[in-house]
């Protein structure tokens, strides 16, 4: 299984929009940054992930990372599902630390995320 088309964020503009107009969490090592869109696609969420170049200079370092917060994402994407049933929200995930982490810890740190995205989004 893979990160499906759908759940990629594309648009020049929402990534543009998202990340001037997007609210801000942090969870340990990943920032997230999320804002509702209207777009009309049938996926109710859509990801961008972000690697700093200044940070990892090695394209191959960025790219391991990226696959594995895809991955985690995708493993466990139900947990933002009920929550955004009714919404459509456009959501990047940017990585902060200068080292490599192993993809235990990127999971953790997404599920808490997720976690706390969506006890926001049931309260409002």
């Amino acid at each position: 299984m893979s990160f499906g088309k759908a759940l990629r964020l594309r648009s020049t503009k929402s990534i543009d929009a998202l990340f001037s107009e997007g609210s801000m969490m942090q969870s340990s090592p990943l920032l997230l940054k999320y804002n509702q869109s209207n777009r009309q696609d049938l996926s109710p969420v859509q990801f961008v992930f972000a690697v700093s170049k200044k940070k990892h200079p090695k394209a191959s370092t960025r790219n391991t990372i990226k696959r594995r917060m895809k991955e985690a994402c995708r493993r466990n994407l139900h947990l933002l599902q009920l929550p955004l049933a009714e919404f459509k929200m456009d959501i990047a995930i940017i990585y902060t630390p200068t080292k490599s982490l192993p993809y235990t810890a990127i999971e953790k740190a997404i599920i808490s995320i997720f976690l706390r995205l969506s006890d926001l989004l049931l309260k409002t």
